[in-house]
């Protein structure tokens, strides 16, 4: 619509300096031939038509000058929407970057908890398996104590020592183990929750840009 009114105020202002010149041209051809009354007739129309072209050049230069001011004004409004909507998605984003971040260090938690878990089990498993073999040792001492064929009392007073402060280690390891299970088992589910909030908040963003386009 713009282009299309200075388009018509264009034309308007070409056919009004046509005119203009016709006039003078007419003006000057009827001087030439000494034609007064004419003239003076000629003069009359052609103050006549400037004046109406004048009064209509003006019209549209207001016209168009209260086009332009309201191009302005909407120009200015978009402006302010680009501007508003550039602060808005540099927050979401600032937020969006911090859960990344978040996320990323639980997963470098969660991974420290695992090898900490898998070291635990492992070493539960030769604690268990070294229990097993002190269990068999005392298992034949006895039956060889019980034969007469030797006095191991010494012996097997130790083995049960070793085997009593093993079971403890083995009860420290187990509740190490069970520890660890549990906080893997939290970390677990924060880091699911953070990973749906992250995905909720950015089908927030994408959902603001959407309706900002229409």
């Amino acid at each position: 619509e713009y282009k299309e009114k200075m388009m018509d105020w264009d034309g308007a202002r070409r056919a009004w300096e046509e005119r203009v010149r016709g006039l003078e041209n007419q003006k000057k051809s009827l001087i030439e031939k000494h034609d007064l009354t004419q003239v003076d007739e000629i003069r009359a129309i052609e103050e006549g038509d400037i004046k109406r072209l004048t009064e209509d050049k003006q019209k549209l230069e207001e016209r168009l000058y209260a086009m332009e001011q309201g191009r302005v004004g909407e120009l200015e409004g978009m402006r302010g929407e680009v501007q508003n909507l550039t602060s808005e998605l540099h927050r979401r984003d600032t937020s969006v970057a911090n859960v990344s971040e978040k996320l990323q260090r639980m997963e470098r938690e969660l991974r420290e908890t695992n090898t900490r878990y898998d070291r635990c089990a492992a070493e539960l498993q030769v604690t268990n398996a070294q229990l097993e073999a002190l269990r068999l040792e005392n298992r034949h001492l006895r039956d060889a104590a019980a034969s007469d064929q030797l006095n191991i009392s010494d012996v097997y007073k130790g083995n049960m020592d070793l085997i009593a402060q093993m079971e403890g280690e083995n009860r420290d390891l187990r509740m190490e183990v069970a520890s660890l299970r549990e906080q893997l088992t939290a970390l677990e589910v924060s880091q699911q929750e953070k990973i749906r909030d992250a995905i909720r908040k950015s089908q927030n963003v994408l959902d603001g840009i959407k309706q900002n386009e229409f």
